[in-house]
């Protein structure tokens, strides 16, 4: 049964599990059967249904005396109560099976039980302890020669490191995992670190990569049935569109993953495909439907105790109140983002909500305000492999510049952001310096020039559906 969840074929194995449950008593009530019905579950995306059985296993271990699988369906509970958001009882499931791993010194469920805590801490934003639990499971996986073990601390080890805006090293620790996962055939395994790949391809500017890694994870999870991991797959799948200009595209993808999360019950992934429905939702210039996706976000963040996606979404509700002209509101919720992304050391997250910031303050007049919260992270953005980031601080620090007199030095650097932008795909970002650029050439007495730019560009957002910057493209030239 474990060899047909491994290989991605959950539903042979439910079949098989239900043929042993009709064996003779006591055979059909062994909770080992439990155990891997759980498993099957899990691997189809079912966690209701992986939690309530691992439940009965830990019941049946118990009056028994059977302490070893016990502490395997608590090691088991812990990732169902995680997916489902319940993150206090899953360390409390988590901690319990380590206690008793320990006991009965099983290194090995030592190392998952480790592993587990450290993929909840992460979800929780300690980023810190996540990575140190992570390293203490791969020290244990190596020693006692886990291969599969060895790939998923890795994998989570490198989740930790694109949380801090290590890109290439987090790449560099996915590609170990992945050699190892293509190795022993663990084809579920193999996705999920696929798609982790394929996310920080997107973060250091190879959209073309990251697409085609992305879909190639997409379609072994959808093979396999795994729910959770093509919820995953769909939620980054759906970014890198939207990055590539194709909010149609991006849009499509994210639906499908909002209601899978919701059949699935995993509210983290529910929250991830939301919040990139409001970004879609506000390019389009529909800011009431993005500010109440990012809410229903925020809402579910704010349940799962999920503080730093529950930071970038403050920051995202923050942008709407710019877009409907109310800077100073946005200002407060931001600094408390930052204060959180600098407590997690995110400094993709930082850079971004600084950036919003500056402009929060350009709209209220502030210039040299603007430009001392622009300078704060100017080592960050020297240091970032987020090539989103940066193009969004260039572009604002650009601005700055405009409206601290210096136009010329302003239009150098958009020109430059731009060429940028294009070469590496983000049409987005594309389409924010082209703004920029034009609004600058009219305020700076360029406005023949600048009226042909913006005519432009209202008509290449308006085709690509950028309705909120076609809107404002069209309210400069008037």
């Amino acid at each position: 049964m474990d060899v047909q969840t491994s290989a991605g074929k959950g539903q042979n194995a439910l079949a098989t599990m239900e043929a042993l449950r009709k064996l003779p008593a006591p055979n059909s009530d062994d909770p080992r059967i439990d155990l891997e019905e759980a498993l099957a579950a899990a691997s189809l995306g079912d966690y209701k249904r992986e939690q309530a059985v691992v439940a009965k296993a830990a019941e049946k271990g118990a009056a028994r005396g059977a302490r070893l699988l016990v502490a395997r369906a608590r090691r088991e509970e812990c990732w169902a109560l995680e997916r489902l958001g319940q993150p206090k009882q899953a360390i409390a499931s988590c901690e319990d099976a380590k206690r008793i791993y320990k006991e009965a010194g099983d290194r090995t469920g030592l190392a998952h039980s480790l592993k587990a805590i450290g993929a909840v801490l992460f979800d929780q934003g300690d980023f810190t302890g996540s990575k140190t639990k992570n390293e203490e499971a791969l020290a244990v996986f190596r020693e006692t020669g886990n291969k599969r073990g060895m790939a998923a601390a890795l994998n989570n080890i490198a989740t930790t490191l694109a949380g801090w805006g290590d890109h290439a090293g987090a790449k560099r620790k996915q590609e170990e995992a992945l050699a190892i996962l293509r190795e022993t055939a663990a084809k579920l395994e193999a996705a999920i670190v696929l798609s982790n790949i394929g996310l920080d391809l997107s973060y250091l500017g190879d959209l073309a990569g990251a697409r085609r890694t992305l879909e190639e994870s997409l379609a072994m999870s959808r093979e396999i049935g795994d729910k959770s991991e093509t919820t995953d797959d769909l939620v980054n799948l759906g970014w890198t569109l939207y990055s590539q200009g194709d909010l149609s595209g991006a849009k499509k993808r994210l639906e499908e993953a909002r209601s899978m999360s919701r059949e699935t019950g995993e509210k983290k992934y529910s929250a991830y495909a939301l919040f990139d429905l409001g970004v879609i939702l506000s390019a389009e210039g529909d800011l009431a439907g993005a500010r109440r996706e990012f809410q229903e976000a925020l809402n579910i963040q704010n349940e799962i105790g999920d503080n730093g996606e529950a930071a970038g979404t403050l920051v995202a509700l923050s942008e709407l109140s710019i877009e409907e002209g109310h800077p100073p509101e946005a200002t407060v919720s931001i600094r408390q983002a930052i204060t959180e992304f600098q407590k997690e050391k995110s400094i993709d997250n930082e850079i971004s909500a600084q950036s919003i910031l500056a402009r929060a303050l350009l709209e209220m007049g502030k210039p040299a305000d603007a430009q001392r919260e622009s300078a704060r992270v100017a080592g960050l953005v020297a240091k970032s492999q987020n090539r989103s980031v940066r193009l969004q601080m260039a572009i604002v620090a650009a601005r700055v510049r405009a409206a601290l007199g210096k136009p010329a030095e302003a239009e150098k650097s958009l020109e430059t952001t731009l060429a940028e932008a294009t070469k590496y795909g983000f049409v987005g970002y594309q389409f924010e310096a082209r703004l920029a650029l034009a609004e600058i050439e009219m305020k700076s007495g360029k406005v023949a020039a600048g009226r042909a730019r913006l005519e432009a560009l209202e008509k290449d957002a308006t085709a690509k559906g950028f309705g909120l910057i076609a809107r404002k493209a069209a309210a400069a030239r008037s």
